[in-house]
């Protein structure tokens, strides 16, 4: 609804597109509330918040100041109605959502200031997650919003597309809004429903098919994001248990994995192959690919995964990435080495995950009162009532075990 609002206010009037699609949400709790939902409630949404549009159009003495580029359309009462309706049309709302992604990705703004926009207008994120995804805090994110919505005002009509190297160049940032969007559902930062959000995941899945069916963005390095997708999410029914408790991937029961979501995955994986040029998302989806054709947690290819992260790190480096491959080299027997990495990860020593990492590895090699240390570091730093709960049962674990001793 948001795009397809703003296609028809442009860009520089966002937050009056968000007002109405905010406006028919409200209407919608108000009267789903007494009656429940209509038959066709996505119809029901996009028609009251095109008739809301309509209403405020008609309000208005200078409709083409507003409009942009389709204002000579909007100005007459012959062709207003016909021209909403057509924006509403589903092949227009797709092309619509595509447009209004990359128009996030304006080089006017920062890479960092488009995928927050991309995530807070679109993806429906909140700053505390936004933040999570950025591993800052929520004051930065307050105004990195702030100033792009700022520039954003000066923009007129939503553009179309771009072509060429200029499409090449902000679908990158497009993937990553939605590598992130992904990553916030499967391993939520705020844990208000759990650490799993189902509709973030299946969200972004939604755009990455998106992208797949137009010709302009139709390109390996999409094709691979939804494998790496199609694999994680395959694991979603082993990752909590009964009681909502984290399971870790050494635990998770495989007979509960999604075999069709692996499929696709290995078909996506190789519709991705039509291409030299490895993205970081070819790399990731053959780790993950490792993880979910392997019959067992000590069957794991680990010394592959390894050099997959090696590569991984060359293409794509990060402290995360760095954490991960130091984790992995632990499994594939050289805990030591692993420990030696993750000392040198300072840009990590204020998150949960680090802890949680060097307290698994001491926990590898036997040394309690170093992994309990960490433990208690990662409990204190951890977001999410899940993790916590996870590292707490750790801990108990750890003290029970050591009282018998």
């Amino acid at each position: 609804m948001v795009a397809s609002l703003t296609r028809i206010f442009g860009m520089g009037q966002l937050a009056l597109a968000e007002d109405i699609v905010q406006d028919t949400l409200l209407l919608a709790l108000k009267q789903w509330g007494y009656n429940g939902p209509p038959p066709n409630p996505v119809a029901w949404l996009y028609t009251v918040a095109k008739n809301k549009a309509i209403d405020y159009l008609r309000r208005q003495k200078n409709i083409r100041k507003i409009t942009g580029d389709l204002g000579y359309l909007l100005d007459s009462a012959y062709t207003m109605e016909a021209t909403m309706s057509h924006l509403f049309l589903a092949e227009e709302i797709k092309d619509n959502q595509l447009r209004m992604i990359f128009a996030l990705c304006t080089p006017v703004l920062s890479k960092e200031a488009q995928i927050a926009l991309i995530l807070k207008t679109l993806c429906g994120f909140g700053n505390q997650e936004i933040a999570a995804a950025f591993l800052t805090n929520t004051e930065v994110i307050n105004k990195r919003l702030y100033r792009a919505k700022e520039k954003l005002r000066q923009m007129d009509s939503l553009p179309a597309l771009p072509t060429g190297a200029a499409l090449t160049k902000r679908l990158d940032t497009v993937l990553k809004s939605i590598y992130l969007l992904f990553n916030e559902g499967y391993n939520s930062s705020t844990g208000k429903d759990g650490i799993l959000s189902y509709d973030l995941c299946f969200e972004a899945m939604r755009l990455c098919l998106l992208l797949t069916e137009n010709p302009a963005t139709d390109m390996p390095q999409v094709w691979a994001l939804l494998a790496l997708m199609c694999f994680n999410a395959s694991r979603f029914n082993s990752r909590v248990d009964g009681e909502g408790m984290i399971v870790l991937y050494a635990n998770q029961n495989r007979e509960l994995w999604d075999e069709e979501l692996i499929k696709k995955g290995v078909d996506f994986l190789k519709e991705s192959s039509m291409t030299q040029n490895l993205s970081n998302y070819h790399i990731e989806a053959m780790i993950a690919s490792y993880y979910c054709l392997s019959p067992s947690f000590e069957k794991t290819e680990w010394g592959e995964i390894y050099r997959l992260y090696e590569l991984l790190e060359k293409i794509n480096p990060s402290p995360m990435v760095q954490l991960n491959k130091a984790i992995v080299l632990a499994h594939a027997g050289q805990p030591m080495q692993s420990i030696e990495l993750l000392l040198r990860l300072n840009e990590l020593r204020n998150h949960h995950l680090y802890h949680a990492a060097l307290a698994h590895i001491y926990h590898i090699t036997g040394q309690k009162s170093l992994e309990e240390q960490h433990l208690i570091s990662s409990a204190a730093l951890a977001k999410s009532p899940k993790e916590r709960d996870l590292i707490a049962n750790k801990l108990k674990t750890l003290r029970m075990h050591s009282s018998l001793q």
